[in-house]
């Protein structure tokens, strides 16, 4: 799903959720493991990676952080997609659970994050 995009448009995307602390559903896999987890994104750097938290949730102890390598978006590829791209018979169930758009991030450590989220 989705175009890929480059590292200026992703942070463009990133900031944009970060700085309006618009609600996301972030899914990150890596070697077996799922972690699905609902918030904000709290934060990007290139210490602590990509954090999901709850917007109150300060200091974070209940939180998903995702490294972006260094500098920051190094080694990633990027796509975004949006609601259209999917068939008509799951566009509106997948829009109501998880948003009108996904930012989709394949990380240097070999694990895929995916941000679902609405504008």
């Amino acid at each position: 799903m989705g175009n890929e995009i480059s590292v200026g448009e992703a942070d463009l995307i990133l900031e944009k959720l970060y700085s309006e602390a618009v609600p996301v559903v972030a899914y990150y896999v890596r070697d077996g493991v799922k972690v699905m987890r609902h918030g904000v994104v709290t934060g990007v750097s290139p210490e602590v990676g990509l954090t999901v938290a709850d917007e109150e949730s300060v200091p974070l102890y209940d939180y998903l952080a995702v490294s972006l390598g260094a500098p920051l978006g190094a080694g990633c590829t990027f796509w975004y997609g949006d609601k259209r791209e999917l068939s008509d018979e799951n566009r509106a169930e997948m829009a109501e659970k998880l948003g009108d758009a996904a930012l989709l991030i394949q990380c240097p450590d070999g694990g895929h994050l995916r941000l679902y989220f609405s504008l």
